[in-house]
């Protein structure tokens, strides 16, 4: 109760006996806080990613076991692959089985989906994990920093968007808030110390299209692996809700090459 009001009070405005802090030299100091792939020589690396079909079958399984065993049989020659850098959008690519969908047409989009929807997660995946791991979480200099009841408050613009981060006294990011005229935001990630700093392993967020729309959440949770020193996902598990429906996922990563700069 006692952290929970400390945050409130800080993400209000500031009050007398708050203080302005060194901004340059706090978000030194915390960008030096964080594991960066980038930082670490990292220039790219490719994976396969292989979905837990067994999982999004299951429902299907209880209620029609000859379906679910057809569709396992078409889903697990699919592949999926990623090839993810620094600073860029990652890039995943798929193949279909051999011969293709087969089926009835409804069998047949309803895989079109699933393989549409397996991208997206990736996709959505590696753009919400990549600040946080590949590149940095930490604005630049110019953003303005203050010290509030414990807390380093962050508040700059990307662009048309304000961004505001709470931020523990050991620099682990508690809140990020986006703000932009077309939507609202608020990640809440969760950090564990690595050898070479703090490295995501949990994300829960909301995003809310604005001036009205209905809320989404995300939750995620990723191990990790080291191929060839780096620190690289292993296994991710994804859950999303629109408030329609519930979608849940997992992946592994297998196969990963790294590429040093």
């Amino acid at each position: 109760m006692r952290r929970l009001l400390a945050l409130v009070l800080a993400l209000l405005p500031l009050a007398a006996g708050e203080a302005r802090a060194d901004g340059k030299e706090t978000l030194e100091a915390a960008r030096a806080a964080y594991y960066s792939l980038r930082r670490e020589g990292l220039a790219s690396f490719t994976c396969l990613a292989t979905p837990n079909w067994d999982g999004i079958l299951a429902e299907r399984r209880r209620t029609d076991p000859a379906a679910a065993d057809k569709a396992y049989k078409t889903l697990s020659g699919l592949t999926f692959g990623v090839e993810v850098a620094p600073a860029r959008r990652a890039k995943v690519i798929h193949s279909d089985p051999p011969g293709g969908f087969s089926g009835t047409d409804k069998e047949i989009e309803a895989l079109k989906l699933i393989t549409s929807g397996t991208e997206q997660t990736l996709t959505g995946f590696f753009d919400a994990w990549g600040p946080f791991v590949m590149t940095t979480p930490i604005p630049p200099p110019t953003a303005e920093v203050t010290e509030a009841h414990g807390l380093w408050i962050v508040d700059f613009k990307d662009g048309k968007t304000a961004v505001g981060q709470v931020m523990r006294q050991d620099y682990t990011i508690e809140t990020t808030r986006l703000t932009s005229d077309t939507f609202s935001s608020v990640i809440q990630p969760q950090f564990v110390k690595s050898p070479k700093g703090l490295l995501l392993t949990a994300l829960q967020g909301q995003y809310r299209p604005l001036p009205t729309g209905s809320a989404v959440s995300l939750q995620l949770r990723v191990e990790y692996q080291d191929v060839t020193g780096f620190l690289l996902p292993k296994h991710l598990w994804v859950s999303s809700n629109n408030g329609r429906a519930v979608t849940q996922m997992d992946l592994a990563f297998s196969t990963c090459q790294a590429q040093r700069r």
